[in-house]
């Protein structure tokens, strides 16, 4: 009994716990800013000695009311899997000083979105790098003192992808799909297939990636995407490395997996068979391999001791 009552109130004791942290994180989720901009990026190409004008929102889906401040950062990727820098300036960043706004800072109550804020980019009369980044970056800034209930400073991003006309990016030979890689057994789903891709030019390009499965015994089509291919930008001067993953697949199943991937003019198509067993099943038919080897030994001794 006493050790039950002990074991009673530890559980109290983590409640309570968990609901002090439960009850501090939603009083900070109703009083932090919560920002956002749209559109979330821009594709453009951009002709030496003129101007492009476009527009984008500021938007408040949160609960409280903020002021915010507009800037245009630089913008590059650092590694495969393209963990994002919005610090590091070269000569792909140069466009972040061709940007000015109509507006740079505002106030937004909750639920709500600014009236379009317009940019111009005034483009210089020579460019040698044909791919430009940048980053016009809408930030919630703190108001008033440390009670003011803004505690951390938020910023939401539009990534602005520009290609410069008439210049050499120097594609051909520079583009190249290094991996394309396809599971052949599974213990476990989701399966997963993923890519390589080399851009050794100087100027961004799209990437698009196919995902096909076929039942092993039909050949019937189980899943596809390609009439909505998965989409990706490879910047210049970096390798990407992206994974597709079929959401629904099942625990157990022999498959036919077919993963296209495309950029420039370069196409690779890699098709494999899968095995999804788990490995309980496989353990299962282990047991019963061996058991069945026992019993027919067994079996084979008795035959042979009544023959003696």
């Amino acid at each position: 009994m006493k050790k039950f009552l002990r074991i009673l109130a530890a559980i109290s004791i983590l409640t309570g716990i968990a609901s002090i942290y439960n009850t501090t994180v939603s009083a900070y989720s109703d009083t932090a800013p919560y920002i956002g901009i749209a559109p979330a990026k821009a594709a453009m190409e951009l002709v030496p000695g003129e101007t492009y004008t476009g527009s984008f929102q500021v938007t408040n889906p949160g609960e409280v009311d903020f002021d915010y401040t507009i800037s245009v950062k630089p913008y590059m990727v650092y590694g495969q899997e393209y963990s994002q820098n919005f610090e590091t300036e070269n000569s792909h960043t140069l466009i972040k000083d061709w940007v000015a706004f109509t507006s740079t800072s505002g106030h937004l109550e909750p639920h709500a979105a600014s009236e379009p804020i317009f940019y111009t980019i005034t483009v210089p009369e020579e460019i040698k790098v044909c791919g430009q980044y940048a980053a016009i970056a809408a930030t919630a800034a703190p108001k008033g003192g440390n009670d003011s209930g803004i505690v951390n400073v938020t910023s939401a991003a539009m990534i602005v992808y520009a290609a410069i006309d008439n210049c050499d990016a120097g594609l051909s030979g520079n583009v190249h799909i290094i991996e394309n890689k396809i599971p052949t057994f599974l213990l476990a789903p989701p399966l997963t297939t993923t890519s390589l891709v080399e851009n050794n030019s100087n100027i961004h390009i799209d990437a698009t990636y196919t995902l096909q499965v076929y039942s092993f015994f039909t050949g019937e089509e189980i899943y596809s995407n390609e009439s909505e291919p998965m989409t990706s930008i490879i910047m210049p001067e970096t390798n990407r490395f992206k994974a597709q993953t079929w959401e629904n697949t099942p625990i157990l199943g022999i498959f036919r997996v077919r993963q296209t991937v495309k950029v420039y003019d370069q196409e690779s198509v890699e098709e494999k068979i899968v095995i999804i067993c788990p490995l309980w099943l496989i353990v299962l038919v282990l047991f019963a391999i061996m058991m069945t080897i026992f019993w027919l030994r067994s079996r084979a001794k008795n035959r042979a001791k009544k023959e003696s």
